[in-house]
């Protein structure tokens, strides 16, 4: 899987290959008046300027739907073995590295996948019922599922909690809190969908083990740049970058989720 590394997709071709080995290209009418090949639009911009086009990689005519053409672009790949070559050691990350220096003539930098752990202590945390998410609050001194979200995706974000004079600081005044310490890790690179889901099963394997932890806070954040084959939400993944991400909270009984889709003005 690959995605643009900076590109702007306003000004920029973005690229992306998803895991099921579709490559989708939005590409400015200029890059697309050069391309040769039996290629079809997936979708057009209002005004033709961009242009997506998709194409399976795995399909035996894949080669012959574009040809003879040079595009430039900078792509962040992430190489995932199939089937489970991770413990057979059969092709590394490495040897596709080398395979595109020598044969393609490309340049490979190595950007290793980080993750960075935040321990907080007296942290704030709005109050709720880890028991039962969606518990009638009677006496209203739980945090709202939209305040509890949303606090979720403060701390995503690093931002400071804590009453204090700056005006960037965020408090939840309806809702009681309790002072607890907090462990937030923030993990970047590509992360495909099944690794999010293997993710929430050990987490919710991990609640109902412990005793200490009664829930845990999931942010996945997306791509701005990753171009979409459809026009289902007007010009975002065609023309213009886009936020999209999703917020949860997971106990060893419920789930509570937030999905976010916006265009970039």
């Amino acid at each position: 899987m690959g995605i643009s590394t900076t590109a702007n997709m306003e000004t920029e071709d973005c690229v992306a290959i998803t895991p099921s080995g579709e490559l989708i290209m939005s590409l400015q009418r200029e890059t697309l008046e050069r391309l040769e090949g039996n290629f079809s639009i997936s979708v057009r911009s209002p005004k033709g300027d961009k242009s997506v086009i998709k194409i399976d990689l795995k399909s035996a005519n894949a080669k012959t739907q574009i040809k003879n053409t040079t595009l430039a672009v900078d792509l962040t790949l992430r190489w995932i073995p199939p089937g489970n070559e991770y413990s057979n050691g059969k092709v590394s990350a490495c040897s596709i590295a080398k395979y595109l220096r020598e044969h393609c003539q490309l340049l490979v930098e190595n950007v290793p996948a980080g993750c960075r752990k935040i321990v907080r202590t007296d942290e704030p945390v709005p109050r709720m019922n880890s028991a039962n998410l969606f518990a009638e609050d009677r006496r209203q001194t739980l945090g709202t599922h939209d305040e509890l979200l949303e606090y979720i995706g403060m701390i995503a974000l690093d931002c400071q909690t804590k009453p204090t004079e700056y005006l960037s600081s965020y408090r939840l005044d309806d809702a009681d809190r309790d002072t607890e310490t907090m462990s937030i890790f923030h993990g970047h690179g590509m992360i495909t969908t099944d690794e999010i889901e293997r993710l929430i099963l050990r987490v919710t394997t991990l609640l109902s083990e412990s005793m200490t932890i009664p829930w845990v806070g999931l942010h996945v954040q997306g791509f701005s740049n990753l171009p979409l084959s459809s026009a289902i939400r007007g010009d975002c993944g065609i023309y213009s970058n886009y936020d999209r991400g999703y917020t949860m909270i997971i106990t060893n009984l419920n789930l509570l989720f937030s999905k976010c889709f916006g265009c970039h003005m």
